[in-house]
C-alpha cells in the first residue's frame, strides 16, 4: 500500500510538467503569408483564424457640446444619417469614451444614460432617436 501511495504521489507531482500549453501546440511558423497575420511577441509571427482577429472598434469621444451635436458628428464620421424625433437638448453627462464593435451597439451604450432610444435602418444607414415613454 505504501508503495502504491508513493507511485501515485510521484505521478501527481510529475504530471503537470508533462502538460503542453496552447502556445506549445500551436504552429507559430507558417510558410505562406496571409492577411490575418498577427505579430505576437510570445509566439512570433503567427496566423489566427479570421474570427479571432480584432474588428475595428467604433469609438465616441464626447466634447463639451450638446449630446445632439456629438451624436451627429459620430454618425457623420461613420456615414450614418441621424433623424431627431425630440426637440429637447441634453448636456453631455460623461466625458469618458464609449466604444463598441458596431455603430448601433456603441450608440445604444451612449444613449443608456439618457431618456432616449434609437431605431436603426441598416440598409440606408439611418438612425432615428426618440424620447423614451414615461
Amino acid at each position: 500500500m505504501r508503495r502504491f501511495v508513493l507511485i501515485l504521489f510521484g505521478a501527481i507531482i510529475i504530471l503537470p510538467f508533462t502538460a503542453w500549453a496552447v502556445w506549445q501546440v500551436a504552429n507559430p511558423v507558417r510558410s505562406d503569408s496571409s492577411s490575418n497575420s498577427i505579430v505576437n511577441p510570445a509566439l512570433g509571427k503567427s496566423d489566427y483564424p479570421s474570427n479571432y482577429t480584432m474588428r475595428p472598434a467604433f469609438n465616441v469621444h464626447l466634447s463639451n457640446a450638446s449630446l445632439q451635436i456629438n451624436i451627429e458628428k459620430f454618425a457623420a464620421a461613420h456615414q450614418w444619417n441621424v433623424i431627431w424625433r425630440t426637440t429637447q437638448q441634453f448636456p453631455v453627462l460623461n466625458r469618458s469614451p464609449i466604444s463598441g464593435s458596431t455603430f448601433p451597439i456603441t450608440l445604444n451604450r451612449l444613449l443608456e444614460h439618457y431618456p432616449l432610444y434609437a431605431q436603426y435602418d441598416m440598409k440606408t444607414k439611418t438612425v432615428w432617436i426618440f424620447p423614451k415613454k414615461k
